[in-house]
């Protein structure tokens, strides 16, 4: 995994770099794309020491997000990619509240995870060239890159399997991020999108009493954004 984050922060390094040096004789030199979004996280996949978790059902109640983009115009390196922008995103998703059924509890209470993935962005207008204005605005979009994890309440006393309360010791990690989505942008510079992401994250349970209890979790959410571009 670090060897993936460093090899993709050179990769954005080399391609805002050159956009920049290419774009600072022109008067559009970028745009910002700040947003919010609702999220609801549709399936949560959780894998322990390895094996898919048979022990219950999982739920998920509807969270917020927050999301910065810095997109360059492709134009700027070749003209003839007009119809391209790429960038980097850094986006917050708020607590998910995760319900769990396990033979283990949480003092009663759910999980709250969050998330917080720096990114590759690319956007495509494929009717820019259109003669119809009102099809200019639509693009579709993909997002990759590196996603930090934070937890709560995972640290607290809990029972297992009718065993007596344990302190635990936790290890957090992030993992890949990834996205899809279609929007629309608008002339006075309001956007529109819904995307599909996946978000990987693993964790460890270390205690006295026990093997550390390793978990591997994978969070996909639907998110309706919306946003405002600021041209640079």
């Amino acid at each position: 995994m670090k060897r993936f984050k460093a090899v993709y922060l050179v990769l954005v390094g080399f391609l805002i770099g050159g956009a920049m040096s290419s774009a600072l004789a022109s008067d559009n030199f970028g745009e910002l794309n700040v947003k919010a979004g609702v999220n609801l996280c549709t399936d949560l996949n959780l894998k322990l020491n390895g094996q898919d978790s048979k022990d219950g059902e999982y739920g998920s109640k509807p969270c917020a997000s927050f999301a910065g983009e810095f997109l360059i115009p492709a134009e700027h390196l070749v003209s003839s990619l007009d119809f391209l922008k790429f960038g980097v995103g850094l986006k917050y998703l708020t607590s998910a509240k995760i319900i769990p059924n396990w033979s283990f509890t949480f003092n009663g209470e759910s999980q709250k995870l969050s998330y917080l993935p720096i990114y590759f962005t690319l956007q495509i207008n494929p009717f820019v060239r259109s003669n119809e204005e009102s099809l200019k605005g639509l693009f579709v979009k993909g997002d990759i890159g590196y996603n930090a994890y934070f937890s709560s309440n995972l640290k607290k006393v809990y029972h297992f399997y009718d065993q007596d309360e344990v302190e635990l010791s936790v290890k957090d990690k992030g993992g890949l991020y990834y996205a899809f989505g279609a929007g629309y942008e608008f002339p006075f510079g309001v956007v529109f999108d819904i995307t599909y992401g996946v978000y990987k994250s693993s964790f460890e349970w270390n205690s006295n009493n026990s093997e550390p209890y390793k978990f591997k979790v994978t969070n996909s959410c639907v998110g309706l954004n919306v946003g405002y571009k600021f041209k640079i």
